[in-house]
């Protein structure tokens, strides 16, 4: 393998890895923002990216401590941080809501006159 051949490799190598940093980036802003659809599809997407950044090593033969690394660094913030913050929002929709209905109630009874039937 000549030098040439290594240089070109890292070449489509890191801007896939760039590609999925950035990617990850936009699904922890989605979720951040609630939009969790858009997150997971976003994730999906790093997925895919990373599945062709490891075809794209392995047919080119190439590795570098830096590649190994960025690539490290990618795959921390696409399965890692963008899962985590996912999982972390929904949880907190899936606590909040049945107790936004809980407090409704609550204050449906305090505003109740007194002899009025329960409205359910």
């Amino acid at each position: 393998m000549t030098p040439r051949n290594r240089c070109d490799g890292d070449l489509l190598r890191n801007p896939t890895a760039t590609f999925r940093l950035a990617v990850a980036f936009l699904a922890l802003v989605a979720a951040s923002r609630g939009e969790m659809q858009r997150s997971a599809i976003l994730i999906l997407i790093a997925i895919f990216a990373d599945v062709l950044d490891g075809r794209i090593a392995r047919l080119t033969g190439t590795t570098s401590s830096f590649g190994a690394a960025y690539d490290s660094l990618a795959d921390v913030v696409s399965f890692g941080a963008a899962p985590a913050f996912l999982a972390l929002w929904v949880g907190y929709l899936v606590v909040l809501v049945p107790l936004l209905g809980l407090f409704e109630h609550h204050l449906q009874e305090r505003d109740k006159k007194p002899g009025e039937q329960f409205g359910g």
